[in-house]
């Protein structure tokens, strides 16, 4: 299994524009974000895919490598797509969301570890065991259901699954990171639209209303996506702990 790792990343996000070349502790986030898929293992290699000329600039000038791609995808899975395009000698690509500043490399191990015994799902994904409540009723935190098998059910934004006693806030929080094989990421674009995905505004649930097995893997970390500059100032606390805990 010869695995590319892509991160996609643009400058239009709506909540905090220019977002990957927002300074976290005096470094673009998009840098930090590169530094933790470096120390991935099973990675032979990551790119950063965007349609910026300012981030493929940074990339490249931080000593990383970037790819230039249409500003006309409506997703991240759609600009790795056509990174895969390109990119012919790997058989399975790793989606690593561009405004994870904390994501591990780890996490990225454990997420290829898994995926290479998988012989059903052609996509995997991973999801972290938690108990919050004000994270359970957030619409920004993703909520995913787990068939015994391990397959993903449905994922929402909603608190699922609703307990009637109103007592339990335990859930599994879903990390935006996948694993897909080539032959299904080129045939994405075919896929059509989908009620669930249009309105939870989750296009994993466009694959699941199509009937695509989605693996889930559990994780030991977690992670934050900066969509604020609350996010932002959040994880530079986070970081400067870390820092503290091992000067």
């Amino acid at each position: 299994m010869k695995t590319l790792g892509v991160i996609p990343s643009r400058l239009g996000a709506v909540r905090l524009p220019e977002k990957p070349l927002r300074l976290i502790a005096g470094k673009p986030l998009i840098e930090h974000v590169c530094r933790n898929v470096k120390k991935a293992k099973l990675l032979q290699g990551f790119v950063v895919a965007t349609d910026s000329k300012e981030i493929f600039e940074t990339v490249e000038n931080l000593g990383y490598q970037a790819v230039m791609t249409s500003v006309h995808h409506a997703s991240g899975t759609e600009r790795i797509a056509e990174v895969a395009k390109k990119f012919k000698q790997y058989d399975t690509f790793v989606n690593i969301q561009g405004d994870e500043p904390l994501l591990q490399g780890t996490m990225i191990d454990r997420l290829l570890k898994e995926f290479k015994k998988e012989k059903t799902a052609p996509i995997a994904s991973c999801y972290l065991p938690k108990i919050a409540a004000e994270e359970f009723e957030n619409p920004n935190v993703v909520k995913v259901v787990l068939d015994k098998k391990g397959y993903a059910l449905y994922f929402s934004r909603s608190p699922i699954p609703f307990d009637r006693s109103g007592e339990d806030t335990s859930f599994m929080k879903h990390l935006g990171i996948y694993a897909y094989k080539r032959k299904f990421l080129l045939g994405l674009s075919k896929l059509k639209t989908s009620q669930l995905e249009n309105r939870e505004k989750l296009e994993q649930l466009k694959w699941l209303d199509n009937g695509f097995k989605i693996r889930m893997i559990a994780s030991r970390t977690d992670s934050i996506g900066v969509d604020t500059k609350e996010d932002l100032m959040m994880v530079e606390n986070l970081l400067k702990k870390k820092e503290k805990a091992f000067a």
